[in-house]
């Protein structure tokens, strides 16, 4: 995926544990980036996956380690809440367009890696 980038949120509101068996870092997607990574890696392995999507008739609610958002701004919230919040490390947003556009614009963005 030539061009892609993808923009790291720092969880600078929380005390993350120091062990590393108890982080996790974070992926937020569009639907569309999810459904162009190949069956086999679904979900991204070591990582809590969260997919922005619209159609509320999209539903993966059976895999493991993945969370569905309406928005950013929802998917920020929820992992700002318990028991989220007591565990990430880092926020990682990828993808195009609208979705890294709100990335880009989201509070707390403190790196851009294009990729």
């Amino acid at each position: 995926m030539a061009g892609d980038a993808v923009v790291s949120l720092s969880n600078s509101n929380v005390n993350i544990q120091s062990d590393p068996r108890r982080t996790k870092n974070v992926v937020i997607m569009g639907r569309k980036t999810w459904e162009s990574i190949p069956l086999e890696h679904w979900p991204l392995r070591n990582r809590l996956n969260v997919i922005l999507t619209r159609p509320r008739s999209f539903d993966i609610a059976t895999a493991e380690n993945v969370v569905i958002c309406r928005s950013m701004a929802a998917a920020l919230e929820l992992l700002a809440t318990s028991p989220y919040c007591l565990s990430i490390e880092k926020v990682f947003v990828i993808g195009s367009g609208q979705i890294l556009k709100e990335g880009l614009d989201a509070p707390g963005r403190d790196a851009i890696h294009i990729a």
